[in-house]
């Protein structure tokens, strides 16, 4: 069966305007509710058969919106998380030397397992993207929502390019060139034998 994938990044938090580390219980802020509305409505005039979430407040909060425009019942799944960071660096702006640190030496680890402290590895990342497709995958109907977070949607599309040998400098290449806007929505269409993306971060929506 063809299944087309609607890929959804949640509502804005504060942290995404302070360009800091985010942690699991930051909540949707005033702008990010009204842009899940505005998602809200325009996915309710998109026919889909499932509404899947991560399990992260500010993903749960925008799915909510999307079922309450669309009558789906959002199906909360940890798969769809967003990539773990160093949990001492919660908070923290990106922009701050030990952040910068760390991202350098994240960039720069050619071991697929590395890891700076308790943050998630490359290896564990791209398994639980593999596993979170053949979820998607395993799911009856014809289209499919998605509610998760901007650098794990692109490693999705990631996977979908190269499957399980993707590699972390094509991952890197992937990371550090497609860019999201919160609410933006990309659409892909998994076909018998490979994926195809149809639309990356599109936010008309937005200009509503």
């Amino acid at each position: 069966m063809i299944k087309t994938i609607y890929l959804v990044r949640h509502g804005n938090v504060n942290s995404n305007v302070a360009d800091a580390i985010q942690g699991a219980d930051e909540p949707l802020h005033e702008f990010g509710i009204l842009q899940a509305g505005k998602l809200a409505d325009r996915l309710s005039r998109v026919s889909f058969d499932t509404l899947v979430t991560s399990d992260i407040l500010r993903a749960e909060q925008t799915a909510q919106a999307v079922a309450q425009a669309t009558g789906h019942a959002p199906i909360a799944n940890a798969l769809f998380r967003e990539i773990r960071e160093p949990s001492q660096f919660i908070g923290t702006p990106r922009v701050t030397p030990e952040v910068k640190e760390y991202y350098r030496q994240y960039i720069e680890a050619t071991d697929p397992n590395w890891k700076y402290s308790d943050d998630e590895s490359f290896a564990e990342m791209k398994n639980r993207a593999v596993e979170a497709l053949s979820y998607i995958e395993s799911l009856s109907g014809q289209a499919i929502a998605v509610v998760t977070h901007g650098h794990f949607m692109r490693l999705l599309v990631a996977t979908m390019m190269f499957g399980s040998e993707l590699s972390k400098k094509e991952w890197m290449r992937i990371e550090l060139t497609f860019k999201t806007i919160n609410t933006g929505v990309t659409v892909a269409r998994r076909l018998p034998d490979r994926w195809q993306i149809l639309t990356w971060n599109d936010h008309a929506h937005l200009a509503e």
